[in-house]
């Protein structure tokens, strides 16, 4: 029996193989043999990667223990007074997937367990992960119900396309969360090897094919909003109608940049969603070498992104409260809102009908 060697790394990795009567992956300083993820390797384990470097996941884990707590301490610390149990109720995912997480990485440290071939550490991992993808859904619904409710138009176009990622988004949580269950169930049947491997790549690609129709529905959100925008300028500045000189160019830039900053945030709740993902799913789903070698240091670097989506659900309600703000001011002047019809023509709507499709001179929008 050779010694184990995957694409693009050399044979033993961190290490030299020796051969004697058999061959042996002699570890270089720091490193030892994988305790987890070593499916693709059917000899001794003195002959497998030398890719396990413990002190190094022992730091990332104590790194991503203490981003979580943080992240969970300012989350309860940024709820309103006035409103804590409500937002509560509707962070709750948020928070289950925040104690799961610590939970496990907490028992990782303390317990030293091996990974994800020991069943309680993989069930924890599979609850949190399986609540942070659905908590990350339910932002950017959130997102999408704000972009729509925030702007200065309405659209037909954009409205039903949000009800249509929230139809589609309920039977693709429950697929997500389903497919989370096999990794510990991969875990329980580890003894087999190739079951094991079969039901963590029935996770993989079940997560692979969600993230595929999340992108789908991101760029078909994103080109309509941006073609109900890119009508409104018309309609609001006459763009189409009238020369324009260098500063109503600069206005309708302005503008333009305005309403666009407001799909930042759907945007990066998106990255925020996939790019784990990539990492965790979609390497080690095609390519060996990032199941056995990358992901044991790749999982507990995910664990630390959570401050980042803390801090932007703070921004976002901080900013939704203060348009609030802004828009009662407005009340007065600017009582009507722009509609976007499926062809993309606009009207005018108050609480009483249709108003001229022509702009008010004194309009605030």
């Amino acid at each position: 029996m050779d010694c184990q060697e995957l694409f693009p790394g050399k044979a033993c990795l961190a290490g030299k193989c020796v051969v004697n009567n058999t061959a042996v992956c002699q570890c270089a300083n720091g490193f030892s043999h994988s305790p987890e993820f070593v499916y693709f390797h059917e000899g001794p384990v003195e002959a497998s990667l030398c890719s396990y470097n413990e002190r190094v996941i022992e730091i990332l884990y104590i790194i991503a223990v203490s981003f979580m707590a943080s992240a969970f301490i300012l989350q309860l610390a940024f709820l309103e007074p006035t409103k804590r149990a409500t937002q509560a109720r509707r962070l709750k995912t948020t928070f289950a997937s925040l104690a799961f997480l610590i939970i496990a990485t907490v028992y990782r440290l303390v317990g030293k367990s091996v990974g994800f071939d020991d069943v309680y550490f993989s069930f924890l991992v599979a609850q949190g992960f399986a609540f942070f993808l659905l908590s990350v859904y339910t932002f950017v619904l959130k997102g999408m119900h704000l972009l729509v409710s925030d702007s200065e138009w309405t659209s037909t176009n954009v409205q039903d396309f949000v009800y249509s990622y929230k139809r589609a988004g309920i039977a693709a949580r429950g697929i997500e969360f389903a497919a989370c269950q096999f990794l510990w169930i991969a875990a329980v049947a580890r003894e087999n090897q190739p079951l094991s491997l079969s039901l963590f790549y029935i996770f993989c690609a079940s997560i692979f094919l969600v993230n595929l129709q999340v992108i789908y529905f991101f760029w078909r959100f994103r080109s309509t909003y941006e073609g109900d925008l890119e009508a409104v300028t018309d309609f609001k500045f006459g763009a189409s109608s009238r020369q324009l000189d260098s500063d109503d160019r600069k206005l309708i830039r302005k503008w333009r940049k305005g309403n666009q900053k407001k799909m930042y945030l759907i945007t990066f709740a998106i990255i925020h969603h996939i790019l784990p993902c990539i990492f965790l799913a979609w390497i080690p789903l095609f390519f060996p070498f990032g199941l056995q070698v990358m992901l044991p240091y790749v999982v507990p670097i995910s664990f630390s992104g959570w401050p980042i989506k803390v801090l932007l659900e703070i921004y976002v309600a901080q900013k939704r409260r203060n348009q609030k703000q802004t828009l009662r001011k407005l009340k007065t002047r600017n009582s009507f809102i722009k509609h976007v019809e499926p062809n993309r023509s606009i009207t005018r709507v108050d609480d009483v009908g249709i108003l001229s499709e022509e702009p008010e001179k004194d309009e605030l929008v």
